[in-house]
């Protein structure tokens, strides 16, 4: 797969022997100053066609209520064209720092591993899943999802509505799910924390020398040991500590 700014690129990954060519529009893109108008992606993708090389267009932007109409045309007319894909990316919804998603049918190349995703997203405190939340267990304020966009107080009825509510409301939340900094092998997940001879948590997902931890919130100003690592936690910027 070759980007491919406009013309001189896009002939270029042909002669090059790209298998598949992706590019964006003058309109709804990502990057200023570069991209094919609608009126010209028709012949580009035919340009692609007859050499037997796919076309992928991106659609890379934030769109605005306002421009709903629009972005609707021009996704019908990127239909219409013979694209082989669209692909879209969007801002994470739960964190600006936790970056871009991004969907595309064609595999695309990186600069990072899962394992990069994983020590990342520690750091900023997301959970992930079976590996930070319990299934009928978990309740989704003690994993943040009130601050990262996870839950609605005006939308209708959802499975959970009753008991969030009331957790939200009555101010029943006693424990959260910390990013901790870990001295020493990083614990099990499920391994018991303790503060002095008092269990305050347990441990979640953890690489090296970061993790996630299920906190009493009266435990956060002390010492904390798991296993036969210290635990000191961090209450990351987003996090509302007085749910």
């Amino acid at each position: 797969m070759s980007p491919a700014g406009h013309w001189p690129q896009l002939h270029a990954a042909i002669e090059a022997g790209a298998d598949s060519v992706y590019f964006g529009l003058t309109n709804f893109t990502a990057r200023a100053k570069v991209g094919f108008t609608l009126d010209e992606l028709p012949s580009a993708i035919r340009t692609l066609h007859q050499r037997g090389v796919k076309g992928f267009v991106t659609f890379n932007t934030l769109i605005f209520e306002d421009e709903l109409p629009e972005a609707a045309r021009t996704i019908a007319a990127i239909a219409d064209s013979g694209a082989d894909a669209i692909i879209v990316q969007a801002p994470d919804p739960r964190l600006p720092k936790a970056g871009i998603r991004m969907l595309s049918s064609h595999p695309l190349v990186t600069n990072a591993t899962p394992d990069d995703w994983h020590v990342h997203r520690l750091a900023l405190g997301l959970p992930d899943g079976t590996r930070d939340l319990e299934a009928e267990k978990t309740v989704l304020l003690e994993a943040g999802f009130d601050e990262l966009s996870g839950v609605s107080w005006t939308k209708g009825c959802y499975m959970g509505q009753e008991l969030t509510a009331r957790t939200k409301y009555r101010g029943l939340v006693k424990r959260r799910l910390f990013p901790v900094q870990i001295d020493g092998p990083p614990p099990e997940r499920g391994a018991v924390i303790m503060q002095n001879d008092r269990e305050v948590g347990t441990m979640r997902s953890s690489t090296n020398h970061a993790g996630l931890a299920l906190l009493r919130l009266d435990s956060l100003d002390g010492p904390l040991t798991c296993e036969q690592a210290k635990l000191t936690p961090t209450t990351p910027d987003w996090m509302n500590r007085t749910l």
